[in-house]
């Protein structure tokens, strides 16, 4: 086996029981170590510059090729993060510069294929998981409990638990802190549970990631569990800044943004995008929800978007059987397929890889066109759009979902500034400020720093910014100051570079 294989596709598991859409099925071992051995072993691997996690990819993959499979695992799961596995389920590693990026992959050069990493990632982290090779949430061997308020263990406070979430408090547990979770909806994961359908990412190892969170004892989760800045909600930002030594929140970008000459929120049949679609669907899977509303099965659906939540609506729309739909986009893809063009268009090779899917399951696309006005008819509706020209077209629709982006809400006080920023890359700092006297970090896409919010970045951010944010406190738990020391320099800074 010389080059990538398609992954034949089953029925995608739910949280809840039952099967939603379709997804790829994990790799073998036979097929996992033989992809993992179409590594080129790089001397200076580009793919690990390029991973944002940075991942051993290349000692990663030797292991596996060799068969040694639970030395793997080590390496990824347990020496770098037990989310590893869902954050490469997801991850778009051929596109935004990417481990499988062809100027990343040597493999892919050329005429050839990249590693198929992110297969091999998520399915070694099911063999890993149903093996136990996958290892507590825990402090670091040696590292004591820090002192914090009130004369109890350094404590942080966390809202929302997706990936940037979790990631944090994974980070915190294993430098000592304790950790509480405080999530609004009824289990943890955040958009990995709600936002992203479960045919792109696995239920049975989420599940099971999960539950290494809610085990671990470092660390108290509260579900259903609403934080307010004012008097709403069940607990307020005050509260926890007087409970905790330190305030983390990465509640995501929640407001959905309107399309333009569409102010149509609240009309019936207009859905936005995660709120009106994606979350109930997701609902439905974890089996809290039974009805069968926001349903789109054989109805005629417009949706506004081709990011990456555009195509999980039109996938999720098809799952419904849909009787038709049209996507309406107001950028137009470059028809000599140039990269630099595309992307400046905003479409990147696995835009234009789902589109061309996409239209062989019969989705139409309307591209350069822009929304003039929705009119409501009865119980169906009218849309009224124009193309670059002037030329108008209006479609009878039964549903309407706007997926044009989202925008993010402050739980905090103050208002937030940079936090300091060695490295130079915006997905490596989040926002800081304080609350009532508490530090305070806005992390994940509630940081609205990066264009292209992708779970890797936003589990990157929150890692790197808790952990230099630790090493403030306790330079002596710095792995490059110990490393310094070692080396005889002396004049050391924890956010910079030491001096010889």
């Amino acid at each position: 086996m010389s080059e990538r294989i398609a992954l034949p596709y089953i029925d995608a598991p739910t949280w809840g029981g039952g099967t939603f859409g379709r997804m790829p099925r994990f790799l073998t071992i036979e097929e996992l170590m033989a992809q993992a051995n179409r590594c080129p072993g790089c001397g200076s691997p580009s793919c690990q510059i390029g991973c944002p996690i940075g991942n051993s990819i290349g000692d990663f993959h030797a292991l596996i090729a060799r068969g040694d499979l639970e030395g793997a695992a080590d390496l990824r799961f347990n020496r770098t993060s037990v989310l590893a596995s869902i954050i490469g389920s997801v991850c778009p590693q051929k596109d935004n510069g990417l481990c499988e990026d062809t100027n990343n992959c040597v493999a892919g050069r050329g005429d050839g294929e990249s590693v198929m990493i992110g297969s091999i990632e998520a399915s070694l982290g099911m063999i890993a998981l149903q093996n136990g090779w996958i290892k507590p949430i825990a402090p670091l061997p040696g590292v004591k409990p820090k002192m914090g308020k009130h004369g109890r263990p350094r404590s942080l406070g966390i809202v929302g638990s997706g990936p940037a979430g979790l990631r944090a408090a994974e980070e915190a547990v294993k430098l000592g802190w304790e950790v509480t979770i405080y999530e609004k909806e009824s289990e943890i994961g955040g958009l990995w549970t709600i936002g992203i359908p479960n045919f792109k990412i696995n239920h049975i190892l989420l599940k099971g990631i999960l539950n290494l969170f809610q085990t671990c004892p470092q660390i108290s989760i509260n579900v259903n569990t609403e934080v307010s800045l004012g008097p709403g909600g069940h607990v307020s930002m005050d509260a926890l800044a007087a409970k905790h030594d330190l305030l983390i929140t990465a509640n995501g970008a929640q407001i959905g943004k309107s399309v333009k000459h569409m102010d149509v929120w609240g009309i019936p049949g207009v859905h936005q995008a995660v709120r009106g679609l994606l979350r109930p669907q997701s609902l439905r899977n974890l089996g809290f929800r039974q009805d069968d509303l926001n349903h789109l099965g054989g109805k005629d659906v417009v949706v506004f978007g081709l990011g990456y939540t555009g195509i999980d609506c039109i996938n999720t729309a098809l799952a419904h059987d849909a009787r038709s739909i049209m996507v309406v986009s107001s950028r137009v893809p470059a028809p000599d397929g140039d990269i630099a063009k595309n992307r400046r268009n905003g479409f990147n090779g696995y835009t234009l890889h789902e589109i061309a899917d996409l239209k062989t399951k019969g989705v139409e696309f309307l591209f350069g066109t822009e929304a003039r006005g929705y009119s409501p008819k009865g119980e169906r509706g009218e849309l009224t759009i124009d193309n670059k020209v002037g030329a108008r077209r209006v479609l009878a629709t039964d549903a309407v979902i706007l997926a044009a982006g989202f925008d993010a809400s402050y739980f905090v006080h103050s208002p937030p500034t940079d936090l300091i920023n060695a490295e130079g890359y915006n997905y490596r700092a989040g926002l800081f400020t304080e609350h009532n006297g508490t530090p305070a970090m806005i992390l994940g896409d509630a940081a609205l720093q990066r264009k292209d919010r992708l779970v890797v970045k936003a589990a990157a951010q929150a890692a790197n910014t808790f952990r230099n944010y630790h090493y403030q406190l306790y330079p002596q738990d710095d792995p490059r100051i110990m490393f310094a020391r070692r080396a005889g320099r002396t004049q050391l800074t924890v956010l910079g570079v030491g001096s010889p």
